[in-house]
């Protein structure tokens, strides 16, 4: 059950982190919108280190799905 909870909840993490890899300008700008006016200018290195970290998001989430996997003994286990 545990496993089955963990793999739901990651599925907007990865889902976050895909979408900033392809719009960073809007993921970046995600529920701060409102802040501005018009939208501000994004540097190459923010877009770059959100990048970045993105995909360091998406592995240590595919690296906390597989430790759980292996904890919980494997997918016979996922009910």
């Amino acid at each position: 059950m545990l496993l089955l909870m963990a793999i739901v909840f990651s599925i907007p993490f990865y889902a976050y982190c895909i979408w900033g890899l392809y719009k960073p300008d809007d993921a970046i700008m995600f529920m701060d919108r409102w802040r501005y006016e018009k939208p501000p200018q994004h540097s190459e290195l923010q877009m770059m280190l959100f990048k970045f970290s993105n995909i360091l998001g998406i592995g240590f989430i595919t690296v906390f799905l597989l430790i759980m996997v292996l904890i919980n003994g494997g997918y016979s286990r996922i009910f």
